[in-house]
């Protein structure tokens, strides 16, 4: 069953979140958290339950985007193989590149853009940037339309920052316990994702009432 849902076998594989193991994820989390907000609070705030719901998704998300798939191989002799297939050289790799650390600023970015010699190569060359850009996006508007007391910019930017760190330094553990580089730790992420970050506290906090007046719509709606 544990190999039909992850397409992990007895020599390794590739360690995936799929549809059905995402939502149920999210439907458990969701129901914990209702849970705790009942023990807590004799009454639910229907927006602040909403507004909830969708964070979560959005968070399950990001670690559906950041970490998965994620390539294992306990077997030796498969990673030797693996290594030929999807690298083309010999196994093992350096602790360095397992590690997988680049941290000069503008290095991933330069090196990928050159790369991009026609519109099919730019599209993911682009996707790339922008996706690192837009992934905390959300997440400072989740945080603009949760907290009740508005932080400063300089704060803003050091929540993007670690939140970035933390993501970074998941993909690097990642790296070490599997002994493959599964994903590159850059500077380039660290500085894409707290701008991005950045920009949506920005957003959210000038048109905060824009945020919030679907929801309102949305919560109306579901009273009457």
């Amino acid at each position: 069953m544990f190999e039909l849902l992850t397409g992990i076998g007895e020599y390794g594989g590739t360690l995936v979140m799929g549809w059905r193991s995402f939502y149920v994820l999210f439907a458990l989390t969701f129901l914990s958290y209702l849970l705790l907000t009942f023990k807590n609070n004799s009454t639910l705030d229907l927006k602040k339950v909403i507004v909830n719901a969708m964070f979560i998704y959005y968070l399950l998300s990001v670690i559906r985007l950041a970490f998965f798939p994620i390539d294992v191989w306990p077997v030796a002799e498969n990673r030797e193989i693996a290594a030929m297939v999807m690298f083309d050289r010999d196994y093992p790799w350096t602790l360095w590149e397992i590690m997988s650390i680049d941290f000069i600023p503008f290095r991933t970015i330069y090196h990928t853009l050159p790369l991009a010699n026609d519109w099919f190569y730019w599209f993911f060359a682009i996707r790339g940037i922008l996706g690192n850009f837009i992934l905390l996006f959300p997440f400072a508007i989740f945080i603009g339309l949760l907290e009740k007391e508005r932080m400063n910019y300089k704060k803003a930017m050091l929540i993007g920052l670690l939140i970035s760190l933390f993501i970074e330094s998941c993909q690097l553990l990642i790296n070490i316990l599997t002994q493959w580089p599964n994903r590159l730790v850059t500077f380039d992420d660290l500085l894409l994702n707290s701008l991005g970050f950045l920009l949506g506290y920005v957003i959210v906090k000038k048109y905060s009432k824009f945020f919030h007046f679907p929801f309102d719509i949305l919560v109306n709606w579901l009273k009457n």
